[in-house]
């Protein structure tokens, strides 16, 4: 995952370092059980996702996260993106 770093401008790079060792773990993980980019960076909170929420005798309606940061779940797409076209 690390090599992925290398090809995003020298700014991010650091950022995508971080981001590598942090979640890299949990990246792995969630590539191998088939979840798309959307799904793992959502699900490790880096971006943001929406639900559905119903309640009795109400309409279902969606409900978005926090703002996650743009520059980490940029990040993020972009490197299980570049594993997703690897394996594949």
């Amino acid at each position: 995952l690390s090599k992925v770093c290398n090809l995003l401008p020298t700014s991010f790079q650091p950022n995508c370092t971080h981001f590598v060792k942090l979640f890299g773990p949990a990246i792995a993980l969630l590539i191998a059980k088939n979840e798309s980019s959307a799904q793992v960076c959502t699900a490790i909170k880096v971006c943001n996702g929406t639900f559905l929420v119903a309640e009795p005798n109400v309409n279902v309606i969606e409900v978005e996260q926090p703002k996650a940061n743009p520059v980490e779940c940029a990040i993020c797409q972009f490197v299980i993106g570049y594993v997703e076209r690897k394996i594949i």
